[in-house]
This record gives structure tokens, sequence and C-alpha cells, in this order.
């Protein structure tokens, strides 16, 4: 076992290691490259021969439209890198980078949007993004994080619980309520009317009132460092503003289809290694015997083929999505049509694959029993697949 598969074995059960496997693994592939200067020549498959790569400054790539051809050589492979990542669960880059770069790209000042791309591209920096509270999840309205202008800063004050690789994260793309004379801004240029008066700030980790709250214990995707962030205070410098006074949800809003299509290419490669595992497991008894043809093992054969249809099917449903991401049209309900369907099937197919090699199933090695825990996860994150499907809906309905 290389250095690198244990590493990511070890961010299955040591909360927050993903972070130190990210920046380890990026490393010891690349050296000291910046991200713009590596040989792109080579293919996806090429880079996963030995199950021990996991780049995060590709992911992050991802954000930006200008590097696709220079990264990727065919349409849809950035997800097809996703999908390669996750089924071989190298230490999962947060699925939320090449989204939050998305934000920063369009949104922050020239100057400071130049410094933390830089940062980030170079692995120097982590994202998170800062959006849910404990008594607001997919309601962005009902956000109690507040923020007052005060001279050349803002204080922001509340606290966001659920955040994905928050104890290891950098800097935070986060939402909070403007209030105070600055929230007329918003009001008086109508945009507190459309977005109540969110706001979006880019805060770094060491900002004065900034802190890490309870660290959550979870039943999947445990390497990720899944805690509370509070502002006590927190001061944030004025040029850190994303986008006007107002226009947060503009800002949450701008790369949900990107987001929501990475999630499915994630959730496409939990259900394919979930699948290779039930295969592995099924073929090695077919070679001693245990099981043959004849018996049609014992009825599961219809079941494994159903199986492989799901997958195939969900992968075409995440290209579709993609290529709308990829042509530059924001088709947000094709997007959670893919996360939605993709996540299901990853779930579905680590269940039956369980099912099917009882109690061998359950090994560790076999990744099943991660990949099903995992997957319980994507069908929560990045908005519900309950609430998936009523938007969707709605957009039938229009």
């Amino acid at each position: 076992m290389t250095e690198i598969t244990t590493l990511s074995a070890q961010a299955n059960t040591d909360l927050g290691h993903a972070a130190d496997v990210i920046r380890r693994v990026y490393k010891q592939v690349f050296g000291n490259k910046h991200l713009m200067e590596l040989d792109v020549n080579e293919s996806l498959e090429a880079l996963f021969m030995n199950g021990d790569l996991n780049v995060q400054g590709l992911v992050t790539a991802l954000a930006q439209s200008d590097t696709y051809k220079r990264l990727f050589l065919e349409p849809n492979s950035p997800y097809r890198f996703v999908e390669l990542n996750f089924k071989h669960l190298l230490g999962r880059p947060p699925h939320d980078q090449a989204e939050l770069m998305e934000h920063v790209r369009l949104f922050a000042e020239e100057g400071y949007e130049a410094e933390i791309t830089s940062y980030t591209y170079s692995e120097e920096y982590l994202a998170a993004f800062g959006l849910t509270e404990p008594n607001a999840g997919s309601d962005t309205a009902a956000i109690e994080t507040t923020a007052r202008l005060a001279g050349d800063h803002y204080v922001l004050n509340g606290t966001k619980t659920f955040i994905t690789s928050g104890a290891s994260a950098d800097y935070f793309i986060v939402m909070a309520k403007l209030i105070g004379e600055a929230s007329q801004d918003a009001t008086d240029s109508g945009a507190a009317k459309r977005g109540g008066n969110i706001t979006a700030f880019i805060v770094e980790k060491d900002y004065p009132g900034f802190s890490i709250g309870q660290k959550f214990d979870m039943l999947g995707m445990r390497g990720y460092s899944t805690c509370e962030i509070v502002f006590s205070d927190c001061q944030v410098p004025s040029h850190n503003l994303l986008g006007q006074h107002g226009e947060g949800r503009k800002v949450a809003l701008s790369s949900l289809a990107k987001g929501r299509v990475t999630i499915a290419a994630q959730a496409v490669g939990w259900a394919q290694g979930a699948l290779d595992a039930l295969l592995i497991e099924l073929q090695r008894h077919y070679r001693d015997g245990d099981l043959t043809l004849a018996n049609e093992l014992n009825g599961m054969a219809v079941k494994l083929g159903d199986l492989a249809v799901k997958v195939e099917a969900a992968r075409a449903l995440m290209y579709q999505a993609a290529r709308f991401v990829d042509a530059g049209e924001s088709n947000v309900s094709v997007a959670g049509m893919a996360k939605t369907m993709a996540t299901d099937t990853a779930m579905l197919v680590a269940g039956q694959a369980i099912d099917m090699l009882g109690s061998d199933g359950l090994k560790n090695e076999l990744l099943l029993e991660r990949i099903f825990r995992d997957a319980k996860a994507g069908q929560i994150y990045e908005g519900t697949n309950q609430i998936q499907r009523m938007l969707i809906a709605r957009d039938l309905l229009k």
C-alpha cells in the first residue's frame, strides 16, 4: 500500500484528515509546480492507474471556463476526473472548491480575486461555503448571521453549521443579512426585495472574531472536518464583499448548476466503485466454483444487470447536464435531475451490493460500507434530493 493510499484510508476515520491528504498528494505528484504549469497531455485513466492520485488543484480549475481546454482535452472530462476520484475514494477533494472559485472569479474585487485565486491554485488555500445555520438550511431568507458596515470593514455576528471542510479551510464564502445604514443601499437598489438583504463575503480564518465551533463526528464524509464556524464581532475588510449589497442570493445561485453536476459526478464514481467491488467478489466466487451460470447467481443475475443499467443511466444524465455547463447554459433543473439520480443510484448500488454479498459486504477493504455512508451524505448536501424534486416540479409547471 502506498503512502497516498494509506492517507486516503485514514481519511475515512480521522476527522479533518482530508486537507492533509490533498496537500500531500499534490506535492508528491507535482512537486512545487503551480497548477498552470502542469503538463496536461496525460490521459485521465493514466493519472489514476495506480490508484494514487487526488489533486485538489485540478478540481478547483473547473471554476474557470478558460482552463477547461488547457487541463482537459475532451468534453466532460473535468467531471470524468471527479468521477474517477470518487470511484477510488482517494481522500475526496471538497466538492465545493470549483463552485467557490466561481464565486470569487465572478464577484470579488479584481485585485483580491487575483490574490485568492493564486493561493487556491497553488494549494496554499482551501475554501469552504458558509450558508447553513442552526435555523436556516435551504431557506436563505431565514439566515440570522448579520453583517454591519463600520468604516472600512464589516462586522459579522452569528453561527454557521455543518460546514464541509470548515476546520481545514483557509477562507470561507459567507452569507449574512446586512443590517444598519448599509442595508438601505440594497433596499434602494431593489436587491433587498429580491434577496432579503442577504450579502456575500470572503472571510479568512485568521480574521479577528472568527473561530471554529463544534466539530461533528459524521456518519459519512468523515474526513472533511465538518463543523460550526462562529463570528463574534468578526472584522472583515470592505474589499472582501462579493458582488453588491443584497446580492448574496445571486452570488450563491451563480454556480448552482455546476455544483450539482459536480456532485452527480462524485456519485457516479461512488456507484461505479460499489458495482466494481461487487463484481470482483462475485467473479471470485465464480472462479472458486461457489456460483455458476447455471444457477444464475441464485437469482441475483437480473439484479446485477439492473444495477449496471442504473449506473450507466446516471452517468449519461450527468454528462448531459455537464454539456449544458460547458456550453455556458445554466440548466439548473437538469443539473438537479443529475444530482438526484446519481446520488440515489449510488445509495441503491452500495446497499444492494452489501445485501448480495452478505457479511462479506461489510468488510472495510471492499469500501462498500464507506460508499454506503458517503452516498447518504450525497443525497443531503447541495440541496436535499427532496428539495431537488420540488424545484424540478416547479420548473415543469412554469
